[in-house]
């Protein structure tokens, strides 16, 4: 819904979802809906204050530094 009422177009994009079952289809979705922007990156977290929340905030400690590279 966010991406159909705030077009995005020729953006660097990096993607992030918390859920609490399977990945699914999300990334996918989400990059369709985005169209014309480049995604730089994506990351998925699976309750992340329920399970290993110290891991999940490492990962996502890293994997913004990365973005920021």
């Amino acid at each position: 819904t966010f991406f159909l009422d705030y077009p995005l177009e020729n953006k660097k994009i990096a993607l992030f979802y918390c859920h609490g079952g399977g990945k699914g289809k999300v990334f996918d979705k989400m990059k369709k809906a985005l169209g014309n922007n480049e995604i730089s990156g994506q990351i998925d977290f699976q309750d992340p204050l329920k399970k290993n929340t110290e891991q999940n905030i490492e990962r996502a400690v890293e994997w913004t530094k990365n973005m920021m590279q």
